[in-house]
């Protein structure tokens, strides 16, 4: 990319990189990493034309949550309520985001959430 003097960087983070989660310290604190480095390289390249943006998806339908659920840590109906849209995401729909946050050439670190409207409920409940 700096060879080419342009580029896209697309981080996945996570609402655990923004907010935490229970029972999920060690990824709680590799999303957080995943943040910071996106703001990091976001300001290190800016002047590169290099663009760093992130996307932090809430619950997606992937193996990581799908285990928890097996294991008991967290069941569907319980991560369903957690989101004022009640539903979990899936991977296709991040990828979605993934994929236009790439196209849209004038953002530099920022961070897509698919939360399903979490992060918009808490701060209108003043969580």
């Amino acid at each position: 990319m700096l060879k080419q003097e342009s580029g896209a960087i697309v981080n996945l983070a996570s609402i655990a990189g923004l907010n935490g989660i229970p029972y999920a310290s060690t990824y709680a604190a590799t999303k957080h990493a995943v943040v910071g480095l996106t703001k990091s390289a976001a300001l290190d390249y800016a002047t590169k034309n290099i663009r760093v943006n992130a996307v932090a998806p809430g619950a997606v339908r992937t193996d990581i949550i799908l285990q928890q659920m097996d294991f008991g840590t967290y069941d569907e109906k319980m991560v369903i309520e957690m989101f004022p849209m009640k539903r979990i995401g899936n991977p296709q729909e991040i990828a979605i985001v993934l994929f236009g946050s790439v196209q849209v050439k004038p953002l530099m670190a920022m961070f897509w959430l698919s939360t399903g409207a979490l992060l918009l409920a808490r701060e209108l409940q003043g969580q």
